[in-house]
């Protein structure tokens, strides 16, 4: 028995960002790309990780050395919501695209876990998390006006 695809649901956009885009989703915050990159990779090395590993244990060290060097960085107290959810998803993008350990971080992990991350900030802004992390109300697609 084969499942089929409703036509009625079709496949929900993707988000396509160019590369060169990425340091005007961390400059909106405030922060410098090669900065945030140092910074992310500086609180792994913190950590012990200076190689990617495909671990759960990795997986949170990153998303924590993200969250360290993004309020570093920014020199804010609250990372936004947007960016925290982020954050978390692209550890599990990491891990499907990287299966082998070793790769080093400068090289590949931190700048591809970066680009993850800012080519969906502004898919999760538009959904209801603003860049500044409150949760917006956003109109229902009928025209009714949105909850209060």
């Amino acid at each position: 028995m084969t499942t089929q695809r409703s036509t009625d649901n079709p496949k929900p956009k993707r988000v396509n960002i160019d590369s060169t885009q990425f340091q005007e989703v961390f400059a909106n915050y405030g922060i410098s790309l090669p900065d945030m990159e140092d910074a992310l990779t500086s609180r792994l090395n913190d950590r012990g990780w200076k190689t990617y590993e495909p671990t759960d244990q990795f997986r949170d060290a990153l998303c924590r050395s993200f969250r360290d060097a993004y309020l570093q960085e920014s020199e804010k107290l609250v990372i936004p919501d947007a960016v925290d959810a982020a954050a978390e998803d692209a550890t599990y993008w990491i891990a499907r695209r990287y299966s082998a350990k070793g790769e080093a971080l400068e090289d590949q992990i931190v700048p591809t876990y970066l680009g993850l991350i800012a080519s969906v900030i502004p898919e999760y802004s538009r959904r209801g998390l603003d860049p500044h992390g409150e949760v917006q109300f956003l109109p229902p697609e009928d025209g009714t006006a949105p909850p209060r």
